[in-house]
């Protein structure tokens, strides 16, 4: 993300948020303001969840483990489902990033050994839509990153919250060319006190 940022405004996101939070947003190809975002909030929920720690290309075989389990919450319908991302990849060393595949299920639900229960608070999130492989979801990652801190999002100012942050997967990587795929990027936000 850092990487991705830093390339694409010319400075690393710590900088433009302090010297361009009051200045006018820079123009490039890809401007900040370019970006189609929405505000959602989230209720607390369960989730079922299998942690991978490593580089995010390798998060399939979590997800490969969630499904063996999980197919029958979503034999009779669509689960909710995600991935929480909790580290940067371009500051966290890739042996260290985390990240759990994760499927939304009832308080209490019985699971096996190597998946967790997790309690995960409501929040309010950014959402943005990255089209595209999952190798280029950094510069995703850097724009929305960049709309938060430079303009108001439905006529309020807001401040980027605490990860993790959510990948929705929106089409099935199995089943989808890399340049075809759609994924929801929910970053956690927190409205700014004036």
């Amino acid at each position: 993300f850092t990487r991705a940022f830093s390339k694409h405004f010319g400075m690393p996101p710590s900088d433009f948020r302090t010297t361009k939070r009051d200045a006018n947003p820079p123009v490039t190809e890809h401007s900040p303001v370019d970006i189609d975002v929405r505000i959602e909030s989230r209720e607390p929920c369960t989730v079922a969840c299998v942690r991978h720690v490593g580089p995010y290309s390798d998060v399939g075989q979590a997800w490969q483990k969630m499904m063996k389990w999980g197919w029958s919450k979503i034999a009779f319908g669509k689960a909710d489902s995600f991935g929480l991302c909790y580290d940067d990849p371009d500051i966290t060393e890739d042996q260290r990033v985390r990240y759990d595949a994760c499927i939304v299920v009832a308080e209490g639900a019985r699971v096996k050994d190597g998946i967790e229960l997790q309690s995960l608070e409501g929040s309010d999130y950014v959402v943005a839509r990255h089209d595209g492989p999952y190798a280029t979801i950094g510069e995703t990652y850097a724009r929305l990153f960049a709309r938060v801190v430079t303009a108001p999002i439905d006529g309020l100012q807001w401040n980027l919250g605490d990860p993790p942050s959510l990948e929705v997967y929106l089409n099935d990587p199995r089943k989808t060319k890399p340049e075809d795929l759609k994924t929801e990027i929910w970053m956690p936000v927190l409205e700014r006190l004036r």
